[in-house]
């Protein structure tokens, strides 16, 4: 049967097309069409009288379009045709959790959904974002959010590269970035971060976990990395809450998911108490708690602030974890904690022949940032860790013992200022 495409309006074979919807009828039905462009059409469920619910394609570029509304309840786009103002409110401005509302097969770990993910990001606006320091950004960066409860659409998800992943720790899903870098991984995360606001929320079960990529692995440097940062504990405990490393005190879970390092006085000494097995020359054999990478959860040792497994395990995603932070969606806060992580790998990676392993004496956070930038962006940096010290002091005189109290952000690191 020749049609006319709904979108090109040339005469086509109907075999080719799909069928649309393309507008309505003013008695409540719809008008259908065909079009081969598919991806002008938003897929959204229609409800019938009767109750049954279809998934659809509607023509986003005609009026159909403007009947279709992203439920948050649902975590899909609806038709609002024959739903009453009631249902249509709570559908829209309801988050909801508990469910998987996608076209593609949940998965544990972002990179298993990394192929699909892949050069489908785009940043909105014809003009990017300088970000001043974020030229000195030297590895990769990868977040993951943790939800309780409300779902990205998924055409966002692809557009800000925001994967969403199941996590049976929290009551929502994780949303976890694509490999990000430099200015445009800066500038991505800040247009994922504004979705992440509007769509989704978090709770005291919450945590946002930032994964460094590209450091050398070789095992005087990793170790090098670990002493920096077991020195560094001190310092940290200083600009984070009371309960960041204690937190069976506050979790439904009653487990501690964030603990602080161990003492271990040798790189085979530390690949031992965190494999359980002896270093034997290779850094991509897998955890023998999860030989088939499905089932990290049972790997206990990758729950300290700094998680180093996929450093020393495995073949993919050779990246060192730092899991310490509470929630939030404060892009300047954010992008503070990515600049002090970054210049830790940078400091270590540099001066690993010269950093003593003697654990028992702290480090200066602001000496690393200012061994690992230029001054004036140290000074900058010494500013950021400053105002975090004062943001615990604020939520500790609030009561507050586990930095949910996110009121005090956003006057401490106004967005509107960049870094």
């Amino acid at each position: 049967m020749q049609v006319i495409d709904e979108v090109t309006r040339n005469e086509v074979n109907s075999k080719n097309c799909k069928r649309i919807i393309v507008g309505w009828e003013k008695e409540g039905g719809w008008i259908e069409g065909y079009t081969s462009h598919v991806d002008k059409c938003i897929p959204a469920c229609i409800q019938y009288k009767d109750g049954r619910i279809e998934e659809r394609l509607i023509l986003g570029s005609s009026e159909a379009g403007k009947n279709v509304f992203f439920s948050n309840l649902n975590g899909r786009y609806m038709c609002r045709l024959g739903m009453d103002n009631e249902t249509y409110l709570r559908e829209r401005y309801t988050r909801g959790n508990g469910a998987f509302p996608y076209h593609f097969e949940r998965r544990y770990e972002a990179v298993e959904n990394f192929s699909l993910f892949n050069r489908k990001q785009k940043i909105v606006g014809t003009k990017k974002t300088k970000y001043p320091i974020s030229k000195h950004l030297k590895y990769t960066f990868g977040l993951e959010f943790e939800t309780s409860e409300g779902y990205i659409p998924e055409d966002l998800c692809f557009r800000d590269g925001l994967i969403p992943l199941r996590d049976g720790s929290i009551s929502g899903l994780e949303y976890s970035t694509v490999v990000l870098e430099g200015n445009n991984g800066i500038s991505l995360l800040h247009q994922s971060l504004h979705d992440l606001r509007k769509y989704t929320g978090f709770n005291k079960e919450c945590s946002l976990h930032i994964h460094m990529g590209g450091y050398p692995l070789e095992p005087d440097r990793i170790y090098a990395l670990y002493v920096t940062c077991y020195r560094l504990q001190p310092a940290l405990q200083n600009i984070l809450p009371a309960l960041t490393f204690r937190t069976s005190k506050y979790k439904a879970s009653g487990k501690d998911y964030c603990n602080l390092m161990p003492a271990f006085y040798s790189f085979d000494e530390l690949f031992q108490g965190l494999v359980g097995r002896r270093y034997m020359g290779s850094l991509v054999q897998p955890h023998p708690n999860d030989i088939e990478r499905k089932r990290k959860w049972q790997i206990n040792t990758r729950y300290f602030w700094l998680n180093l497994i996929n450093m020393i395990c495995y073949d993919v995603n050779k990246t060192v974890e730092f899991r310490f932070l509470r929630p939030t969606y404060n892009f300047r806060k954010i992008v503070t904690w990515i600049y002090i992580f970054n210049g830790i790998l940078k400091f270590c990676e540099e001066n690993w022949r010269f950093i003593s392993h003697d654990l028992s004496k702290p480090l200066s956070l602001v000496e690393i940032m200012r061994r690992a930038y230029p001054k004036d962006v140290a000074d900058k940096i010494e500013g950021e860790i400053i105002k975090l010290s004062i943001l615990v002091q604020n939520q500790h005189k609030n009561g507050d013992n586990i930095g949910q109290d996110i009121s005090f952000e956003e006057e401490l690191f106004p967005e509107d200022v960049l870094l």
